[in-house]
């Protein structure tokens, strides 16, 4: 990951860090992947009770121990609901990482995870009476190819 990523990452960490040690509460990651697992790091490092919901929880690695791992895909939101119960914070770090000739389920495309995707997860959350929603991009940054 790019360190301006990293940094970007530990500065969206540290605003949502501000609250005392007392009003800390959990947090839901979204996305396991190169923005999930350093956001989990710093929010676990702050002490915040992290979850962090991906696709395929077997698949999920290089996250704090301190960080539990359930099962959501935004894609789908009958399977968001339980990741996100008592879920204070969302963060949403998922992408399409829309790349050549990149294979997506039947039928699916990047527009599935990076519009509907997050727009579902945004409707869950509020569902869920998560108090605050914020999304973390990088589409388009560092790559100046159209296509």
């Amino acid at each position: 990951m790019q360190r301006s990523a990293i940094l970007g990452i530990a500065i969206l960490a540290t605003a949502i860090g501000t609250a005392s040690a007392a009003d800390k509460g959990t947090v839901v990651v979204v996305g396991s992947g190169q923005s999930g697992q350093p956001m989990a790091r710093i929010l676990v490092d702050q002490g915040y009770d992290v979850r962090v919901m991906t696709r395929n929880p077997a698949k999920a690695s290089g996250l704090p121990a301190a960080a539990k791992v359930v099962a959501g895909d935004a894609t789908r939101p009958d399977t968001l609901g339980a990741g996100l119960k008592g879920a204070d914070y969302v963060i949403a770090t998922i992408g399409s990482a829309c790349e050549r000739d990149k294979p997506f389920p039947a039928g699916a495309g990047p527009e599935d995870v990076d519009y509907l995707g997050i727009q579902k997860l945004a409707q869950a959350s509020k569902a869920a009476g998560v108090r605050q929603f914020v999304m973390l991009s990088s589409i388009g940054a560092g790559n100046t190819d159209p296509k």
